[in-house]
């Protein structure tokens, strides 16, 4: 179960920035019993707490990239090792647009994981030329998006981390 808890684990943060609360609840709730069995070195409770959080029901649109932010940090600090899935997921091929088409709300939530990694300085140059490629997307949201996850752009590259 931990390997297939680990490929759940960066759909399901997709899921809890979804627009539709029915789907950020049962995202978090999925999250919730995963998560401690795909990140197995983080302290007990530290991935409930995280998951806890009433907040990302009502204040979504703020607080998910703060909980994007505090995810990715954890995942830094207790399994980097799976930090490449949730790099592939929030920063695909740019071929991967076409198949991405008409899915905006989509792009901007991955826009915002693409923040919290770089925030924590997981691959600064991928990340950041993706948020580049969507800040030309001809949906607001998605430049939005794009936008302020460019706002943790590192002055300096360094190793992955977060402050």
């Amino acid at each position: 179960m931990p390997a297939a808890a680990r490929a759940l684990v960066p759909w399901l943060l997709l899921g809890v920035g979804d627009p539709l609360l029915s789907v950020r609840m049962q995202s978090k709730r999925a999250l919730r019993a995963v998560g401690p069995l795909a990140v197995p070195d983080a302290p007990d409770g530290a991935l409930p707490t995280l998951l806890a959080s009433a907040a990302l029901d009502e204040r979504w649109q703020t607080d998910v990239p703060r909980f994007f932010e505090d995810f990715v940090r954890a995942l830094a600090a207790h399994s980097p090792a799976e930090l490449p899935r949730l790099l592939a997921l929030a920063c695909p091929p740019e071929s991967a647009l076409a198949d991405l088409a008409g899915k905006a709300e989509l792009l901007a939530v991955r826009a915002a994981l693409a923040g919290a990694l770089l925030a924590c300085r997981v691959e600064v140059d991928r990340t950041a030329r993706w948020l580049l490629i969507l800040l030309s997307h001809a949906d607001l949201d998605v430049r939005r998006a794009a936008a302020d996850a460019l706002a943790h752009f590192p002055v300096e590259p360094r190793a992955p981390h977060c402050d």
